[in-house]
């Protein structure tokens, strides 16, 4: 228990120099998007909000198209909200849209997963046998 409110106290602590990033700059798509997985992951009863975390993954890539990140965190929560075609589209548009800076994170990291999540989308969706 000890350990769970170290985490949430360090998570609190995190959302407020977050939100002092974009006191400073409203328009940094990272700030956004580390927003968004706070109130993800954070419970509904230390400040966790799932709409306010899918508007704040929405602003994250809307600033940056290119963001990689942001998409794949936001068809997660796609995923996770029961809109799988939604979630289908970010990861798709992950693995065309290669970011202009950084591109070795994208070749090993965020296209490998787009393409896992695109592939575990299509698996759970394709008609099992008839018989």
């Amino acid at each position: 228990m000890q350990d769970l409110v170290a985490a949430a106290l360090t998570l609190q602590t995190l959302k407020k120099h977050v939100n002092r990033m974009l006191e400073l700059d409203e328009e940094h798509a990272p700030a956004h998007h580390m927003l968004g997985r706070i109130y993800e992951e954070l419970p509904w009863f230390l400040g966790g909000d799932p709409e306010a975390a899918g508007e704040d993954l929405k602003k994250a890539i809307s600033l940056d198209a290119h963001y990689a990140p942001g998409r794949l965190d936001l068809g997660k929560w796609y995923l996770k909200h029961g809109c799988s075609q939604d979630a289908a589209m970010e990861f798709i548009r992950v693995l065309n849209a290669p970011p202009l800076k950084k591109r070795w994170i994208w070749e090993r990291i965020h296209r490998p997963q787009a393409q896992s999540l695109l592939r575990q989308i299509r698996v759970s969706e394709s008609p099992g046998p008839s018989g």
